[in-house]
């Protein structure tokens, strides 16, 4: 899911689980940033159900609104009334090539990796080091 905030200059890659509460309280920080762009990655890890919520945000007709009702405020997405192409395999399978063991994991545009909810001020100070 792409999400660009303001000039959308800075960019972020993320991988959340859905039933992550670490990535719930990264995803507020997310969204208090301005002048990036987030590439955030559906990865249903941590238990059964991560994989039909996942499924659900990502085939609603407003992916980043099902998401973000999720992960903010409990709303679960509901089921796509046709078929849908979530390819979760594959983004377990891109995650794990990059070493994502656990959620949030944030890559910079630099290649750097950072693990953890991280706080505004230190994102924020990390983003400004790219430019």
């Amino acid at each position: 899911m792409k999400t660009v905030k303001g000039n959308g200059k800075r960019v972020i890659a993320v991988f959340e689980d859905p039933y992550c509460s670490f990535c719930r309280t990264y995803r507020k920080t997310l969204l208090d940033l301005n002048n990036v762009t987030i590439y955030t990655f559906f990865y249903p890890i941590l238990r059964a159900e991560s994989e039909t919520v996942a499924k659900n945000a990502w085939c609603a007709k407003n992916r980043e609104e099902a998401w973000n009702d999720w992960m903010l405020l409990g709303k679960e997405p509901s089921k796509p009334a046709g078929a849908c192409n979530f390819q979760s395999a594959k983004i377990v399978e891109l995650g794990r090539s990059l070493g994502v063991s656990g959620t949030p994991t944030t890559f910079l545009s630099d290649g750097r990796r950072m693990q953890g909810a991280i706080g505004k001020d230190r994102l924020e100070k990390v983003l400004a080091e790219l430019n």
